[in-house]
């Protein structure tokens, strides 16, 4: 599946404008992928080239009123975005096989993990909307 595909957006909410996401998500993904070069077998798993256009077409598909997650590379090869809503926590990782991998938790009951593909129609974009909304409690 073509990049231009994976970014239609999934529900109506206000999306990150061209300029915003271009400029910031573009160039903190950026940032990452040169961090990740740097990093030797011994720091982890290497991310697949594949995992940062996966996580620019999520945020793509994010509402401008979210605040833009913290992004890291994880030990397993992961790009992960990473929220802190009140009294919460949401990660959102991609490893570039077309995957997505969502937890959140929110005090000590609420607690959601699960996995869909990237291109799902229903699941990503429910997820999505539940990072946004967990920001307007």
């Amino acid at each position: 599946m073509r990049i231009e595909n994976l970014m239609q957006l999934p529900f109506d909410d206000s999306p990150f404008d061209e300029v915003s996401l271009r400029g910031e998500g573009r160039q903190k993904l950026d940032d990452l992928r040169e961090t990740a070069k740097e990093r030797t077998e011994a720091d982890g798993k290497p991310v697949a080239e594949t995992a940062y256009g996966e996580a620019l077409s999520v945020l793509a598909r994010l509402s401008r009123h979210l605040p833009f997650p913290e992004l890291q590379i994880l030990d397993d090869g992961a790009v992960c975005m990473e929220w802190l809503p009140r009294k919460g926590l949401i990660t959102v990782n991609v490893y570039g096989d077309g995957l997505v991998f969502f937890a959140a938790t929110w005090g000590r009951a609420s607690r959601i993990t699960g996995v869909c593909e990237l291109a799902d129609p229903l699941i990503l974009p429910t997820v999505l909307k539940m990072v946004s909304d967990s920001f307007r409690r």
